[in-house]
């Protein structure tokens, strides 16, 4: 995840709103975020399904 670009935008967003290009900002809502939506929910299936965790529980397990 390119978290350092995603926490400069939301710096500059919050911080240097008056400067803010908006068609820039549009380029990253239409192209960007979409992009790392898809990089997030591979991310986030892939840690779902992980098995090496110490204890991982399973819907099987009883109380």
């Amino acid at each position: 995840m390119p978290w350092s670009t995603v926490k400069a935008m939301r710096n500059l967003l919050i911080h240097g709103y008056d400067t803010v290009d908006l068609d820039e900002v549009w380029t990253m809502v239409t192209h960007d975020v979409p992009e790392l939506r898809d990089k997030l929910r591979t991310w986030l299936a892939s840690q779902v399904h992980r098995t090496d965790e110490p204890n991982p529980v399973t819907p099987d397990d009883k109380d």
